[in-house]
């Protein structure tokens, strides 16, 4: 049986009897510091391999703050009260607290270190005595007055009914009385408390000492001071028996709310539970929101919920996000652990009607903090209620920055949900809850109307805020940006592009006749100056023939020149209604600098220009043409592939260009002034040694006869390290970036399209930078256009998702139905989920609350590992034992 029960002790108390050993060993020398060391170490184990209140078997039986307190150690206090060591704590077998062992020994500098710890209760009573009965047992003045300072209570009797003062005027000791009478800070009670003689205070006092001058008796009455001196003084039980001895008449002064927070703080329960019996009583209304946020920031679970039970309570926004704030400061060493303060957290989200999206003055948002605080459960229920992952607080950072991988992972998969899968009826719902903007809310099903041409409830206003925020900042982070290919991500991006590709479209062939156009005209002009050029050489002999081939050709480019200034003109006007609505984010583009350079470079063209122009504007159109190629899902990954490779090989190609360079130089100096000329200059040299590098070598053009032996070790230098080893290492460059590119091309198409659907999002919502409201007016009729043909069709919230839901029918070909939307035009359409994207929400469905094999190993080993653990210690104590006896 004792075997039995020491295991059960090594398992749940992490009993380690070796630890103990040290530390009271430590102590013992005075190693203050090989002593803080030790227990720190121990205490910061999570959980803690030693419990800090332990008490030491006989002989000693006491803990390491009695006999630090008992020995005068005050250094060893003020660091064990600094690891939270129980103040209060009584120990039964020497029938004292640490405070009585301070008072008794006389030890003032530790008296002065227990009451400056604010849980110290000054009038702990250890058989019905207080330390302040030793203090004047002992008649050590000092320490009665360090007692008297801190509210220590000399009106508190012992077990024959004998108060401090009362032991002063047995014992004669006139100091100790004056001292009583002066320095306390409650008023000694000299005619209401009798000892085992019948006798008060005051008769003993002028048996003694009659020419002793007393105060003057007074009424006794117990008011809102007495009850907060005792709250102070952290003495719940007297504050109790004065609490129910409050008259009628000396209620109506009492502050309940006051008290009610003062008890919050210390983590009186059942003080708060009496208060609120009262006000309930007395049906009075009392703001009790002080106390609430009090013991939210205290992490006092127990005291919260007896206010949030009470009917005096009224919920406010602050006290969720003070219980979300205060999740970062919880630490096993101040005494709170963040478990109760998450306890205290899920008390105020089961309110009604809670508001998880709220915000302080600084932006931030509960999420933020349970984020920043690294406190997995709070974040996990937050998001379920509906937290939005993209909220910027005044410094622009969003919840998201500060949440791990697998939190997210785990929140997209419960966003998931299936019904039966046996049945016809099979299908699945995406949750898109915590991707909604912060201004964005699910409107009500009696708000819904449809708009034929635009969408849903054309009433409700737009969001301020891109929907895309998320997934653009996912999308960015390296760390993050796998989780684009999560069913739940992956299908909004879908949603989104569907409803944004037929503008995309209409603009893609838009730019496809410019195209046509831009480079038929720049072809046409040339041939037309070509024959104008010979006509003007020949104008004796065929003037007749000439003219009239001119007047053709002019004719022909006049109607050209007309279309192409048409669509020069609408592709302005394209451009010129971007940079109104969004003037950072269009400059900031680089691509709208190619659109700009083309358009002046067609400008150019069209007055007149001349071939240099016109071939580099067809370059220009060309790389714009294939730009918005990329912007189809199926060819972006294409595209950056060619991207990427050449951003790469110019930053590889870069250093090795001092290289090239010199070869270029190095050449010029051997071969100029031979019979061919290849490098009559620099210039013409570096340019010659460029195309050297791809292969082209032309080694029989090259006068080695000029320096037979030198230029043949360079020309073969050159061959070696240029035209073999870095052109390999380029190919090598190219092939690696290649493959890479198509290792993750699902990621690539992503991450592409979710950086076009945020660019369209920024230009349709706009952020001007004309602040007046007179460039506000004039832009105003733009804006209301803006909204009713773009927003619509790129906003899917709350206009085309009115509860944030989407259900997909696997029985139905995939087709999408919005939830939360009953007209029948709402799923008319013939819109289908992809398949690839089905096919990984059903395998995340299935794979739900299994246990992987890697996780059953982990428990596994960390049971054996508790297992041995207890072992161990068990074997400790009993060596212990057998060491004593």
């Amino acid at each position: 049986m004792e075997l039995e029960e020491k295991l059960q002790m090594g398992v749940h108390r992490g009993t380690n009897s070796w630890a103990y050993r040290n530390l009271l060993h430590f102590l013992q020398r005075h190693q203050l510091a090989v002593f803080e060391n030790f227990l720190k170490h121990n205490l910061e184990r999570y959980p803690p391999s030693i419990d800090i209140d332990h008490v030491y078997i006989h002989p000693l039986n006491k803990t390491l703050l009695d006999i630090a307190c008992s020995d005068g150690l005050d250094e060893f206090v003020k660091l064990l009260l600094q690891f939270k060591a129980d103040p209060n704590k009584l120990n039964i077998a020497h029938n004292r607290g640490p405070i009585h062992f301070a008072a008794e020994s006389g030890h003032v500098n530790v008296l002065r270190v227990l009451l400056k710890e604010p849980r110290i209760n000054p009038n702990l009573e250890a058989g019905r005595e207080t330390a302040l009965h030793f203090a004047v047992r002992r008649n050590d003045t000092e320490c009665v007055k360090i007692l008297l300072d801190h509210n220590a209570n000399p009106n508190i009797p012992n077990v024959k009914g004998a108060t401090p003062i009362h032991v002063a005027a047995i014992t004669g000791r006139l100091e100790i009385i004056d001292t009583l009478l002066n320095f306390s800070r409650l008023a000694p009670d000299l005619d209401h408390f009798s000892d085992f003689r019948k006798q008060t205070p005051r008769q003993l006092i002028l048996d003694r000492f009659p020419d002793f001058q007393l105060p003057l008796a007074i009424e006794k009455k117990v008011d809102f001071n007495l009850l907060r001196f005792y709250l102070d003084a952290n003495d719940e039980k007297n504050f109790l028996n004065h609490l129910t001895s409050i008259n009628d008449d000396a209620s109506r002064e009492i502050n309940e709310s006051r008290l009610i927070t003062i008890a919050a703080s210390k983590n009186f329960c059942i003080a708060v539970r009496e208060l609120l019996k009262r006000i309930k009583n007395r049906e009075i209304d009392v703001d009790i929101t002080e106390g609430a946020l009090v013991a939210i920031k205290c992490g006092h679970p127990e005291i919260l919920k007896e206010l949030l039970e009470s009917n005096s309570l009224k919920f406010t926004e602050e006290m969720l996000i003070t219980s979300c704030r205060e999740l970062g400061f919880s630490s096993s060493l101040l005494g709170t652990k963040q478990s109760d303060r998450l306890d205290c957290l899920k008390m105020i989200l089961d309110q009604p009607n809670i508001n998880v999206r709220c915000q302080d003055e600084k932006g931030n948002t509960p999420l933020h903090y349970a984020a920043r605080a690294e406190c997995t459960e709070a974040v996990r229920i937050l998001l379920e209620l509906g937290s939005y992952l993209g909220h910027l607080n005044i410094l622009g950072v969003p919840p998201i920055a500060h949440i791990n991988r697998g939190i997210l992972q785990e929140h997209f998969d419960e966003c998931l949900r299936s019904n039966n899968e046996c049945t016809d009826e099979y299908e699945i719902n995406f949750d898109y809850t915590c991707l909604i903007s912060q201004t964005t809310s699910p409107i009500d099903h009696a708000e819904i109307r449809y708009d034929s041409l635009l969408g849903i409830n054309s009433a409700i206003k737009s969001s301020s805020e891109p929907e895309m925020y998320v997934l653009h900042y996912i999308a960015l982070d390296r760390s993050l940006k796998n989780l684009l290919k999560h069913p739940l991500l992956s299908s909004y991006l879908y949603i989104k592009w569907t409803r944004l590709r037929q503008i995309l479209y209409m603009n893609f062939f838009f730019y496809i006749i410019f195209y046509i156009l831009l480079n038929w005209y720049i072809l046409t002009a040339n041939k037309s100056k070509l024959i104008i050029r010979d006509s003007d050489l020949n104008m004796n002999k065929t003037e007749y023939s000439t003219m009239e081939a001119k007047f053709s050709i002019w004719e022909g480019k006049n109607v050209l020149w007309c279309f192409l200034i048409t669509f020069l003109i609408l592709l302005s006007l394209r451009e010129i209604l971007q940079f109104i609505s969004s003037p950072h984010y269009y400059i900031t583009n680089f691509e709208n600098w190619i659109e700009i350079m083309l358009i002046l470079l067609t400008i150019a063209i069209v007055i007149g220009a001349g071939p240099p122009i016109g071939a580099l504007a067809i370059l220009l159109s060309a790389w714009e043409l294939v730009i918005l190629i990329s912007q189809h899902p199926r060819m972006s990954t294409g595209i950056e592939m060619f991207k990427t490779v050449s951003m790469n090989l110019m930053a590889f190609l870069l250093p090795y260009g001092f290289l090239i360079l010199a070869f270029a130089m190095a050449f010029f100096t051997l071969f100029r002034g031979g019979e061919d000329n290849n490098f009559p200059n620099p210039g013409q040299s570096l340019f010659k040694t460029i195309i050297m590098v791809t292969g082209e070598f032309d080694a029989t053009d090259i006068p080695f006869v000029l320096h037979p032996v030198f230029s043949h070790i360079v020309f073969i230098l050159f061959v070696f390290l240029i035209a073999i080893v870095l052109f390999n290492l380029l190919i090598g460059l190219a092939v690696s970036d290649t493959a890479d590119i198509l290792s993750r091309a699902e990621l690539v198409g992503l991450i592409s399209r979710t950086k076009l659907l945020c660019y369209a999002e920024k230009i349709v919502l706009g952020s001007s930078i004309m602040k007046s409201p007179k460039c506000w007016n004039l832009l105003y009729k733009y804006q209301v256009f803006r909204f009713k043909f773009f927003a619509r069709r790129i906003l899917l919230f709350p206009h085309y998702l009115p509860h944030t839901k989407i259900i997909v029918k696997l029985c139905k070909n995939n087709k999408i139905y919005i939830s939360g939307c009953t007209h029948k035009t709402c799923n008319s359409t013939s819109l289908a989920m992809d398949s690839k994207i089905i096919s990984k929400s059903k395998e995340i469905l299935s794979t739900r609350g299994k246990i992987t094999e890697y996780e059953k190993i982990m428990n596994a080993l960390q049971e054996l590992k508790l297992n041995i653990t207890s072992l161990t210690d068990i074997m400790d104590s009993f060596q212990c034992s057998s060491a004593h006896r």
